[in-house]
This record gives structure tokens, C-alpha cells and sequence, in this order.
């Protein structure tokens, strides 16, 4: 079962308004909010369709660390920059900042 901040997250992801998914699942927007803020729980054939919209949302988010990635790839080999292109390639794989131990 998808908790209400994945449902929101997904929403939020995929550009949609609590209208337009509302719309998808064919309940009313305020059904929306609720299930976004664990006031209540879809039913199994609503549940059934957020799942197949989280599974979209994760793999389009899937595709754009991909993209990032080659991204990330493309400027080292462009930069010719050994340490600049190792830096562009973990902040890609890691955006936060790592604890680095200090010397």
C-alpha cells in the first residue's frame, strides 16, 4: 500500500494537480488530499492505479539520474579534467554533500 507522501510524491513528479489525478482515479480532489494526508486510504481498484502511477513516476526518475549521469560522464570526457570529471560524476551519483572524514 502507498503511504500519502508517495502518492504525493508521485503526483508532485509527474507535474500532476490534485484535479488531474482526481480525474485519473475517478474520485472526487478532495479524496486526493485526503489520501495525501493519511485521512483515508484508496480502495483496491484506486490503489491498483496510484501503484502503476508510482511505478511510471519511479522510472521516469530512474531516466533522469540516468541522464544526469551522462551528463555527469560527458563533461569529464569533454573536460579532459581527471579530478573535475571524477567531482562531476559523484556529485551526479551523490547531490548531498558525503561526511568526508577530516585530515
Amino acid at each position: 500500500m502507498l503511504t500519502g507522501d508517495q502518492i504525493k510524491e508521485a503526483r508532485v513528479g509527474l507535474k500532476l494537480s490534485q484535479v488531474q489525478l482526481a480525474n485519473l482515479v475517478a474520485v472526487h480532489p478532495m479524496t486526493i488530499y485526503k489520501w495525501e494526508n493519511n485521512l483515508s486510504v484508496p480502495e483496491r481498484t484506486q490503489e491498483q492505479l496510484l501503484v502503476g502511477l508510482y511505478t511510471v513516476y519511479e522510472q521516469e526518475r530512474s531516466k533522469q539520474a540516468r541522464l544526469d549521469l551522462g551528463r555527469a560522464i560527458g563533461i569529464a570526457l569533454v573536460t579532459g579534467g581527471a579530478l573535475l570529471g571524477l567531482a562531476a560524476v559523484f556529485s551526479a551519483l551523490y547531490p548531498s554533500k558525503p561526511n568526508l572524514p577530516k585530515s
